[in-house]
């Protein structure tokens, strides 16, 4: 014996994530593409920045977003399957806010560099910027999706201000070179592309200044890595410093 069942509870959510994935594809093709090769003949280069940070997310964040309106279409029992409608709902949004924190990271760290680049002496290579900034927003998005899951992020919060002492304690050498590596760019007197010379006879250009370390490119070719902490406490001779041109001695009989 046949039993018919109402087949819009199938093909209702089916219509859902197709049209969020062709609705996708359109964005990301046609809207995108018009939007990248507009952006090319402009003169800023945040428009550019902006664009290659939704790259690759839209089709994504459509079919999310279609899911979550197969999810409406489902029309669950509220009395037997409420609990499971709310879990994957909140997945979904999850998964949301994650695709948008990578696309934000992306947007955030474009725009940092950019800002760097047109800065005298702070060199868009310079990643400890990079870093301290898409790991702030990796954070905030954590902390978001935390939140969205049902998990209080108070106490979380709470817990690491009062282990923070412990923390800055146990990372004490992580955090002095951090801080002397936002020190050494504050100051001007290192910029990437300077040649130096330590007090130790080790000499080169400054190819990097990350959130751990100094990475120097001696002549012979060779990366001398010096901790910022260390670089800050020595003495140092730049000779790029206050320009490049420089006297030399000559003794004449």
């Amino acid at each position: 014996m046949f039993v018919l069942t109402d087949l819009s509870i199938y093909y209702r959510p089916a219509l859902a994530v197709v049209a969020g994935l062709i609705a996708g594809l359109v964005v990301e093709r046609l809207v995108l593409g018009t939007l990248r090769r507009a952006a090319l003949r402009t003169k800023w280069e945040g428009d550019e920045i902006l664009i290659n940070g939704l790259h690759g997310m839209v089709v994504a964040l459509f079919v999310l977003a279609g899911l979550y309106g197969a999810l409406l279409a489902a029309n669950p029992d509220p009395e037997q399957q409420w609990v499971y409608f709310q879990l994957t709902r909140n997945i979904i949004i999850s998964a949301m806010i994650l695709l948008a924190t990578v696309a934000a990271s992306r947007v955030g760290v474009g725009f940092v560099e950019l800002y760097a680049s047109g800065i005298p002496g702070i060199e868009p290579s310079t990643s400890i910027f990079s870093h301290i900034t898409r790991a702030a927003i990796y954070v905030t998005g954590i902390l978001v999706v935390l939140q969205t899951l049902g998990v209080s992020i108070t106490p979380m919060l709470t817990a690491l201000g009062v282990g923070g002492l412990g923390v800055a304690l146990a990372l004490q050498d992580t955090l002095s070179n951090l801080f002397a590596g936002l020190h050494l760019i504050a100051s001007r007197q290192i910029r990437v592309g300077d040649y130096i010379q330590l007090d130790s006879g080790d000499a080169g250009y400054v190819k990097d200044i990350t959130w751990r370390n100094t990475t120097i490119r001696s002549l012979p070719n060779n990366m001398i890595i010096v901790p910022n902490a260390n670089l800050a406490a020595m003495t140092i001779t730049n000779f790029n410093q206050p320009e490049q041109q420089m006297n030399v001695v000559i003794q004449v009989g």
